[in-house]
């Protein structure tokens, strides 16, 4: 049997309190709160919502009653479809490998291809109304367009870095994530001019002694307010979930790990300033090991439920409604909050990315 040094004990207590810190409700965890994600508890009330998923092979399925039944639409690729993006019930927009851009004015009864100018895969996309809206892929790839996808324009991102997602709050202030590096990119006139820049000096140091993280969601709220998240190598040297946040635009975070080994964050769902949702894939227990974290003091501390399955993509459109799609295709629905949760099948065998809005 191996000893276990004094030092590593020492490490290991260090890492566990840092995750106590940021994380008090028990993140990766799911043993500090009720419900499970897919646990066929009682059965929602109805929900005033549409929603849509897309997936492998060019699929792209829609509900209009909160996700009791799913429709398949055409969506006139083949192509993978990594991210979506709705503003409201009849405008949307889908992209993914190989410059692959899909726009929809009618709800997705009809999608048209627009021409990206672009080859490499996109992997974020973010609208801010009907005509203003961003782009992003590989190899440093940001695109705008001013007429709703018309047309695409190619901006400077600085970096040749694959980027991962982009949230934009309106036409002057977004942010983008690279999918490694622990860099972040800014702008705050519209993609004239893109700044990087990472987690700042005292969180370095403190915070990611090995080495920067790895982003795979951004979302903000305000022009200050916004969460990033993705995976950190921790003591034991594997990946583990991670997060930060910040209340001035991101000149300073706050954050750490909120996972076990071998998990991530995979997307992030903020709602105003203080509520906020993401999602933690895998851990100890391999991919099914997940969680949704949960919180309302504008992440400094979560509470964890266990998810069924390997999660995806989730949307809330408020503190009660939610929901979190499967790599399986299926989705978990919940209206109290995660009190209870029921699963729906979306029609397709793979989900990349879910949105829900509310309809009024």
């Amino acid at each position: 049997m191996k000893r276990i040094s004094h030092t590593t004990l020492i490490l290991a207590s260090v890492v566990l309190l840092a995750a106590a810190i940021f994380c008090s409700g028990g993140c990766g965890g799911g043993s500090t709160s009720s419900g499970t994600w897919g646990d066929g508890g009682s059965s929602n009330t109805a929900i005033t919502a549409v929603g849509w998923a897309s997936g492998n092979g060019g699929y792209i399925t829609k509900t209009a009653d909160g996700g009791t039944t799913w429709s398949l639409q055409s969506s006139g690729s083949t192509k993978d479809l990594n991210q979506l993006n709705f503003i409201d019930s009849h405008n949307g927009w889908v992209v993914g490998k190989e410059g692959t851009l899909l726009k929809t004015t009618d709800g997705g009864k009809t999608w048209t291809t627009l021409a990206s100018g672009s080859v490499q895969a996109l992997t974020g996309v973010s609208f801010v109304d009907t005509n203003t809206g961003w782009a992003v892929g590989e190899s440093g790839t940001i695109l705008k367009t001013a007429n709703g996808g018309t047309t695409w324009s190619l901006q400077a991102s600085g970096t040749v870095q694959n980027l991962s997602s982009v949230s934009f709050v309106d036409s002057n202030n977004g942010w983008v994530t690279e999918s490694s590096g622990g860099k972040i990119l800014r702008t705050t006139n519209g993609g004239v001019n893109w700044v990087e820049s990472d987690l700042g000096p005292t969180f370095a140091t403190s915070q990611t002694p090995f080495g920067p993280p790895s982003f795979a969601a951004v979302e903000f709220t305000t022009a200050t307010t916004g969460w990033i998240g993705g995976s950190q190598l921790n003591f034991n040297g594997a990946a583990a979930g991670f997060m930060a946040r910040t209340s001035d635009g991101g000149t300073t975070w706050t954050g750490g790990l909120v996972g076990g080994d071998f998990s991530s964050i995979k997307d992030i769902s903020l709602l105003g300033v203080s509520n906020g949702f993401a999602l933690l894939s895998g851990g100890p227990g391999g991919p099914s090991d997940s969680n949704l974290l949960i919180s309302n003091d504008g992440g400094a501390t979560f509470t964890s439920k266990a998810i069924n399955g390997q999660p995806s993509s989730l949307s809330f459109i408020d503190t009660a409604k939610g929901w979190v799609a499967l790599t399986n295709g299926n989705v978990q629905s919940t209206t109290d909050g995660g009190s209870t949760f029921a699963s729906q099948a979306s029609g397709i065998s793979q989900i990349n990315a879910v949105q829900f809005i509310s309809v009024k």
